[in-house]
């Protein structure tokens, strides 16, 4: 999948032009106004004349093959590996966040490889791998690619995870995750008192983790005190409420 690189301009989406010019990035509740040639918060959306474009489509800092469980998923393909990838940049910015070098890369041209949807499904294939996982940095803002990724492994038999803060609008959440058959979820902390000392903190994760706990009586399933949350459905939980607590589809008792 090495390859020789530069920056992909994929056309993006989720975006809107406003009354004095800029255009206004709609994926993540960040709202960035952009000028031309100025990049998002996430650094990898950038305005490129009239439109928004997604500068890692294509792209990865890496691959590695995981057990499902270090997602981790509850009940989700027990026993079987993973092939985690991620590509580089991200709509938040927390100070604890282990994957820096990476979230935060300024020159990920030096790391990624090229990776086009289909060879990662069948690269998946090869190692035997019966999910593929979005980690590392957060896939909500490389939607357009998650999404292709997840279409071209549903093509071969093969799940799509994502491992996300959540940090999503409306405009966008329904059409991510029903491409997902599991998602996990990060809870960056249970107050807001800690989510107010920067703009970088928002909870936006608690408010999709509240709506889908307590609006839909979904099950919720947390691995720390703090950290993170794994959302799961029931086999009894109907395809109506699925879709309305962010659209993830599951597949039960695999």
């Amino acid at each position: 999948m090495v390859a020789s690189l530069t920056q992909s301009d994929y056309p993006g989406r989720w975006w809107i032009v406003l009354p004095d010019g800029r255009i206004e990035c709609r994926l993540c509740p960040r709202f960035c106004k952009l000028n031309e040639g100025q990049r998002g918060f996430c650094f990898v959306r950038q305005r490129a004349g009239d439109r928004i474009v997604l500068t890692t489509y294509g792209r990865s800092s890496g691959f590695c093959v995981d057990p499902i469980e270090k997602k981790p998923l509850n009940h989700f393909l027990p026993g079987t590996s993973v092939l985690s990838f991620g590509t580089a940049g991200c709509n938040l910015g927390c100070r604890f966040c282990q994957n820096w070098d990476i979230s935060k890369a300024r020159e990920w041209d030096k790391l990624a490889d090229t990776a086009s949807p289909e060879q990662i499904a069948l690269a998946a294939q090869r190692l035997g791998c019966r999910s593929v996982a979005f980690t590392y940095n957060d896939p909500v803002i490389f939607a357009e690619y998650a999404i292709d990724v997840a279409q071209a492994c549903r093509e071969h038999g093969i799940k799509a995870v994502a491992v996300t803060a959540g940090y999503i609008t409306d405009d966008a959440r329904p059409e991510f995750y029903q491409h997902m058959d599991a998602a996990n979820v990060d809870l960056k902390a249970f107050t807001d008192a800690f989510y107010g000392i920067s703009r970088r903190f928002i909870p936006t994760s608690r408010c999709s983790i509240n709506r889908t706990h307590h609006r839909q009586r979904l099950p919720v399933h947390a691995r720390s005190p703090v950290r993170r949350v794994c959302i799961t459905f029931t086999p009894e939980t109907s395809m109506t409420a699925k879709a309305a607590a962010l659209g993830v589809r599951v597949v039960a008792n695999c």
